[in-house]
């Protein structure tokens, strides 16, 4: 009999040591099951909308944008203007935010306002300066393009804007240019240096046109939130805090500042490329990644609670969001965010 309990003893300690969690198996907050950067406001799930692509792919005003099979108002719905990083063309690289984005209803439109092909190495500015404020023009007019074809379907009451890296700060420059009234829009690490991270022996070749941004963000007068991560080689959080006291006509604007995190062996990064979450679209840029370990293109706790969360907000028309970091899977609370700045 003694050996009996024995046995059970044993083998119920074998249970345990499956089950118990293993200092390796700690894992990060993921997605929130309610609030911002959730499912809980999705009208559909999975991938549901339809994508279109407009222009020849080397055109500078190519588009593609997003129609939700389930609209948010029903007949129509709300337009975000998906402005790209520097290198970073093809929705692919945003597809799992673009994909939270339609599955709440809002029609996306995805500008890819420089050329694909050989054409690129122009407009980047290998063979001619790069024109940044052309840029623009290219994003402008691609998403007027699409507005006219979605006709009533694009609740044009309704538009706003998210910019990673170079399509940050082009945003600057949009109602400058005469591009559709922005109600708000949200700047993930706002590039200012379009050569910034790039190996000293290609930005000898790289000739730029900069965009004159402190002399165009007058035209600013929605509710704006500004990104960046204290870990960010790219747009540093001094660059940051200059483009938020510069901007003094937003109806609203406050920047808030992400904290790398490590825990038990397993490391998130509040880097530059923090916001996009396609790996495989971006191996060549892993030298933005500062050789960190965790400097990975995935899909982790800054994007659901950070940066979808920081849009989500906006949209549902806050002016400030309050992060919900959540904590690893020991109980441990993630790294809050730091709120750097605030208009007014």
């Amino acid at each position: 009999m003694r050996r009996f309990f024995g046995f059970v003893s044993c083998f119920l300690g074998v249970l345990s040591s499956l089950s118990a969690p293993r200092a390796f198996a700690f894992s990060q907050p993921m997605q929130p099951l309610t609030g911002f950067g959730s499912d809980q406001f999705d009208h559909c799930s999975g991938s549901c909308a339809t994508r279109y692509d407009l222009e020849d792919v080397k055109s500078p005003e190519r588009v593609s944008y997003f129609v939700p099979k389930a609209l948010k108002n029903g007949t129509s719905a709300p337009v975000i203007v998906y402005m790209h990083g520097f290198f970073a063309p093809v929705p692919e690289i945003y597809q799992e935010h673009i994909d939270h984005l339609t599955r709440q209803g809002y029609i996306v439109i995805f500008p890819q306002y420089h050329a694909a092909g050989w054409d690129l190495l122009k407009e980047v500015g290998v063979f001619q300066p790069a024109d940044q404020t052309q840029w623009v023009h290219h994003a402008v007019k691609a998403t007027d393009h699409v507005l006219q074809v979605l006709g009533p379907v694009a609740d044009r009451t309704e538009v706003y804007a998210y910019g990673h890296s170079i399509g940050g700060l082009l945003l600057l420059g949009w109602a400058q240019v005469g591009g559709v009234k922005l109600n708000g829009m949200v700047l993930a690490s706002p590039k200012l240096d379009l050569r910034a991270g790039i190996p000293e022996f290609v930005k000898k070749f790289i000739q730029v046109k900069e965009l004159p941004w402190k002399d165009m963000v007058g035209g600013i007068d929605g509710r704006v939130i500004i990104l960046g991560g204290e870990d960010d080689n790219i747009a540093l959080v001094s660059e940051l805090r200059t483009i938020s006291e510069y901007i003094t006509k937003a109806k609203s604007l406050v920047m808030y500042v992400a904290k790398s995190d490590a825990h038990n062996g397993e490391e998130v990064w509040a880097d530059h490329i923090a916001a996009a979450t396609n790996g495989g679209m971006l191996k060549m840029f892993d030298w933005m990644m500062g050789n960190k370990k965790g400097g990975r293109v995935v899909l982790d706790t800054m994007d659901f609670r950070f940066y979808w969360s920081s849009l989500d907000a906006l949209l549902n028309g806050k002016s400030e969001v309050d992060f919900d970091m959540g904590s690893w899977s020991d109980g441990t609370p993630f790294a809050k965010i730091t709120k750097s700045y605030q208009l007014n």
